[in-house]
């Protein structure tokens, strides 16, 4: 697809919702230069440009300034220090997408990361505490995050906070485990909610798009870097796992709809299409440039692991949503930007 066809079917969705609401709000943003945030200025400047909207963004970034190109919006770029909380309640919307998932770095260098996202997280946490935020909070799930996080106990503003927490989900701290953690976290942000604050946690399953982690543990990244190289896609997992990939910028679209709703629910579920196995993502790719996929058979005898389960829950709350990309759409583009 090329970038006014983009602009097309995001336009097409646009007309659906009335946006006119979200003219002028703050946004404060974690994560704006990366794999996802790139998405969400893509689609408020086609906002901005198509719509005749205005948006207030402060991005908190710990890397080096991105140039948008093109862009018509107004970003005010923000290190990653307490000064931008310190009248937090200014924000109508907080979007929480700092992650760390660059794997090709060193341990050491992926373990200082992932200390500074976890610092950061704490740091927005205190705040809204202490401020009693009223605004909509979203949450772009990220286990790793909040593994470390919550496994500092004393660092919220209210000592006990994390225990009781605990307490109500039946997790503790101690338990380091990814699906774990991100259950924890839905737990803290329903006592948040409880508090006056609008709150929606996006589990994200899979994206697939230009700028996506590209390491050995990222599959379509490693599936593309096969065909990149002139060499066939060779799956060593099982190949019947069911995968369910989605563009960023259909999760920023179906973001901004949900901040345009009077009341969102607290987890949702985010994907595209129909879950798709492993090894149908797979032969996707290698058709790109006529590639085979090559299985060990052993790994037949596997049974199915379903990695995206409940997905129709983003159905129930937008029916007529449809997608900018087409799964085979979403491949091609990403292969030929990335």
């Amino acid at each position: 697809m090329a970038d006014v066809e983009i602009e097309h079917s995001v336009l097409k969705e646009v007309d659906k919702i009335d946006f006119s609401q979200l003219n002028n709000i703050k946004i404060l943003i974690y994560g704006f230069t990366g794999f996802i945030g790139q998405s969400i200025e893509l689609l408020l400047r086609i906002l901005s440009k198509n719509l005749n909207l205005n948006f207030e963004i402060t991005a908190v970034t710990r890397s080096k300034l991105v140039n948008f190109k093109d862009s018509n919006l107004r970003i005010e770029f923000v290190s990653p220090n307490s000064d931008y909380l310190k009248n937090v309640n200014k924000f109508n919307v907080i979007i929480w997408g700092a992650t760390q998932t660059d794997r090709s770095i060193s341990s050491d260098e992926f373990k200082t990361n992932i200390k500074s996202v976890k610092d950061l997280f704490l740091d927005l946490c205190q705040h809204l505490e202490i401020s009693g935020y009223k605004g909509t909070l979203i949450n772009l799930s990220s286990g790793i995050v909040y593994a470390e996080a919550f496994s500092l106990k004393g660092l919220l503003s209210e000592p006990d906070y994390v225990a009781k927490i605990e307490t109500k989900s039946n997790f503790t701290s101690e338990m380091h485990d990814y699906r774990n953690f991100k259950l924890l976290t839905e737990a803290f942000l329903e006592n948040f909610s409880k508090e006056g604050a609008l709150c929606a946690n996006i589990r994200i399953f899979s994206l697939c798009g230009p700028g996506m982690p590209r390491g050995a543990n990222y599959a379509m990244s490693s599936f593309m870097n096969s065909v990149k190289r002139n060499e066939d896609i060779i799956l060593t997992g099982n190949p019947k796992s069911l995968r369910n990939f989605a563009h960023p910028l259909d999760l920023a679209l179906f973001i901004f709809k949900l901040l345009s709703k009077d009341k969102i629910p607290l987890n949702i579920n985010f994907g595209a299409y129909t879950n798709l196995s492993i090894l149908d993502w797979a032969m996707n790719v290698a058709k790109i440039d006529s590639k085979d996929v090559v299985v060990d058979k052993e790994t037949y005898n596997l049974p199915v692991r379903n990695y995206a389960p409940n997905i129709s829950l983003m159905h129930d709350i937008f029916p007529d949503h449809k997608y900018i990309f087409s799964f085979q759409e979403m491949i091609n583009y990403t292969f030929k930007n990335s």
